[in-house]
């Protein structure tokens, strides 16, 4: 067995792998997909790459993906050193920046009586996808799936990629990492029946008696879930992916928002909404939507979402789209007309010169639980059985962040993947306010008909009361009023 010739520094092993319990049981499986999820330093990464190795005679291309280059560093090392130590592997090309792409290839054996080589590739989504149309890997190992943005419909093209050589897919990641996404496919193939034939593992970090001997048992563990709850012990150590908790939109946000049929309509306004974040991992939005005031129906066209982008690479992004020359006015970041500390020009002074009817609610910063009650306003099923906003699944971005808005510990929205949706919810809190001056917000939260002053475009955006307390007092009241909360 080539395990036991494996050695490893990065892994401490001197003399041979020996796998944890569920880890054998998994290494022991002949399902052409195998989904393992990790506790917190279970060995889910060296799992990956040990049975890699078991594959290099066999395969021709193996491919480790991941979101970056960073997330598969580990399981690259695993395999790298493990088929050196082996024997199995001659050449190795590991870059010390770990956002950079890795190499291997296999010593020279015949396979059917043909000479070949096993080649090894590191990949991220952006290399995955350009690659994608002109190789097909033997062997394909999904490093921490839970941070892979849109997983279930990329989870068909992976099917695709991995058919012509009826390869296997292993995608192994850590329990506290666990989206909507890896959460849905881990119970699938944890199904007896489920169509693709995958089987899911669980790897506890209890099982590596190395540095817990007394395995479930030790004084980690009870102290852990003593202090935190058996759930919180079986997510971050049991390796347990428990649906995503405490998702700011959680209630409101899903797939009935979103629509493969939805388009331009020439018939109607169409406007921006700009978040101007150009610092990675954030994403620089611009949103193109429409609204029907007939129906009160709000749609989202589609997205630019881009990250690292300066303001003139945005500008330039958006009057090639072939949207841009409909757009009417548009929404900002209320602190887009700040200047940078350092001296550079506000984005606001940017996108003036653009589209001069931009908007930033003169300059007053938005008060998030307002932002969030309009998004749930316009995410709420009506009577009629469908939510006034309707999203492109062009919108990859805002549905990736919609599955990753969460609560802090005390409940508040993070900072943090929102992006897109702050935006969407800066247009919709104005959009609502104007509505709420026209009086076309009905009890049944239907919009009626109404004669706007300006041709159909709402109404500015206008501070009724200098006493900013009291002005956001009034709003969030209206939004309560109306069960928008």
């Amino acid at each position: 067995m080539v395990f036991a010739k494996v050695d490893s520094s990065s892994a401490s092993i001197v003399g041979g792998y020996i796998p944890n319990a569920s880890a054998r049981q998994a290494h022991m499986s002949d399902s052409r997909a195998i989904g393992i999820s990790g506790g917190a330093g279970a060995g889910k990464s060296l799992f990956s790459g040990m049975e890699a190795v078991t594959w290099i005679p066999f395969a021709k291309l193996i491919w480790i993906l991941g979101a970056k280059y960073s997330h598969t560093r580990a399981e690259f090392e695993y395999l790298a050193e493990a088929g050196k130590s082996t024997g199995l592997v001659e050449h190795v090309r590991q870059p010390e920046d770990k956002d950079k792409a890795c190499s291997a290839y296999s010593i020279e054996y015949k396979a059917e009586g043909v000479k070949r080589r096993c080649h090894i590739e590191t990949l991220t989504l952006h290399e995955y996808e350009k690659q994608a149309a002109t190789k097909r890997p033997d062997v394909m190992i999904l490093c921490e799936p839970g941070l892979i943005d849109n997983l279930k419909e990329m989870e068909s093209t992976l099917w695709g990629r991995l058919g012509e050589r009826r390869g296997r897919l292993i995608a192994a990641g850590t329990s506290e990492e666990s989206s909507e996404d890896w959460y849905e496919i881990f119970k699938l193939w944890g199904d007896e029946d489920n169509p693709m034939g995958g089987e899911a593992f669980l790897l506890p970090t209890w099982e590596n008696l190395r540095n817990y001997p007394l395995g479930r048992d030790d004084p980690e563990f009870l102290s852990y879930e003593k202090a935190f709850g058996t759930d919180m012990l079986n997510m971050r150590y049991g390796g347990l992916p428990m649906p995503p908790r405490g998702l700011v939109l959680k209630g409101h946000w899903g797939d009935h928002l979103f629509s493969e049929e939805l388009e331009f309509r020439p018939d109607l306004p169409l406007e921006i909404f700009i978040d101007p974040n150009y610092m990675d991992p954030a994403r620089y939005i611009i949103g193109f939507v429409q609204y029907d005031d007939m129906t009160g129906n709000l749609m989202v066209i589609d997205e630019i979402a881009m990250a690292g982008y300066t303001h003139p690479e945005m500008i330039d992004l958006f009057r090639a789209h072939p949207l841009s020359r409909y757009v009417l006015s548009g929404v900002i970041d209320p602190h887009a007309g700040d200047h940078h500390p350092l001296g550079s020009e506000s984005p606001m002074s940017y996108w003036e010169n653009v589209i001069p009817e931009i908007r930033n609610n003169g300059g007053r910063q938005i008060p998030v639980r307002t932002t969030v009650q309009a998004l749930k306003n316009i995410m709420t099923v009506r009577e009629n059985g469908t939510a006034r906003l309707s999203i492109s699944t062009n919108c990859e971005r805002g549905r990736w962040e919609g599955n990753h808005w969460k609560l802090t510990p005390q409940g508040k929205p993070k900072d943090t993947a929102c992006d897109f949706l702050k935006a969407l919810g800066y247009w919709a809190v104005e959009k609502l306010h104007n509505e709420r001056i026209a009086g076309d917000i009905v009890d049944n939260g239907i919009i009626e008909p109404v004669d706007f002053s300006i041709g159909g475009a709402s109404l500015p955006f206008v501070k009724k009361t200098p006493d900013e307390k009291k002005y956001w007092k009034e709003v969030d009241a209206i939004y309560k009023e109306k069960n928008y909360a």
